[in-house]
């Protein structure tokens, strides 16, 4: 995701341009798009994968505590579906905020070895158990909505349901996202405030998108399982059940005003 008109992120000037990413750690960097230089970063949730990172390059310290070996159990936070998995980002040139769909967990994995003679067929060999974070409230679900020019976090929505789709802000001041508990919410952008909620047949577990026809604005958003981060997000909350099979687009019409 590129963007432009931070007003901090740079060291030397008050505007520039950059590429703002993030991977399954949930740990948010931004480098200059026209020469790689690395900027800054910030975490947005816990982890203990990462133990130092060098302000001036980037470069990342891995927690050796954590590493783990074959048959001895090391619990990781976040494990490997990630804080941070496949739902995109987003962010919106107005409010100058980026929404991010994140998932707070952990997880105790014991790798195992292969059996004499066995050939090794690719996946993980080893035995997951997925928890809430230590000491959290037990939600898992959270969009985030971050300042790019002060790096703050402005408003935090959480919940126990894990968030299972990309986040879609509109120029009408919206915040789409939907999550494993089959609900598809309307935050409002600049607050975090959930203005409109349906709850569908399936998982919410795709790239909402809007569109015009004839003047007319909707949204539209697929719905279904299939993904290996519904698999981890099922085991983190138990009683939150949705269908085995049952896709479906859905599509609102958003109202005249």
């Amino acid at each position: 995701m590129s963007t432009s008109g931070f007003s901090s992120i740079c060291r030397s000037t008050a505007r520039c341009k950059a590429i703002v990413t993030s991977g399954k750690l949930g740990i948010l960097e931004v480098i200059d798009r026209t020469n790689g230089q690395w900027l800054w970063h910030k975490e947005m949730l816990p982890q203990n994968v990462v133990a130092a990172i060098d302000p001036k390059s980037g470069e990342k310290t891995i927690n050796a505590a954590i590493m783990p070996h074959l048959g001895q159990p090391a619990t990781t936070c976040p494990s490997n579906p990630g804080a941070r998995g496949w739902p995109a980002s987003a962010f919106n040139p107005n409010s100058g905020l980026l929404y991010v769909p994140l998932n707070e967990f952990c997880a105790t994995i014991t790798p195992l070895p292969l059996n004499p003679g066995q050939a090794y067929s690719g996946g993980g060999r080893g035995v997951f158990k997925y928890m809430a974070t230590p000491g959290s409230d037990g939600n898992i679900g959270r969009v985030d909505a971050i300042r790019l020019a002060d790096r703050t976090t402005v408003w935090s929505y959480r919940q126990r349901a894990p968030s299972t789709s990309a986040v879609l802000p509109t120029g009408g001041g919206v915040v789409f996202a939907g999550d494993l508990g089959r609900y598809f919410k309307a935050f409002d952008d600049s607050t975090g405030q959930v203005l409109w909620q349906i709850r569908t047949n399936n998982v919410i577990n795709s790239f909402p998108i809007s569109y015009s026809v004839n003047g007319k604005q909707y949204v539209a958003v697929a719905t279904g399982g299939g993904s290996d981060i519904l698999r981890s997000m099922t085991q983190l909350a138990a009683e939150i059940k949705y269908p085995e099979s049952g896709s479906m687009l859905w599509v609102f019409a958003l109202p005249d005003r």
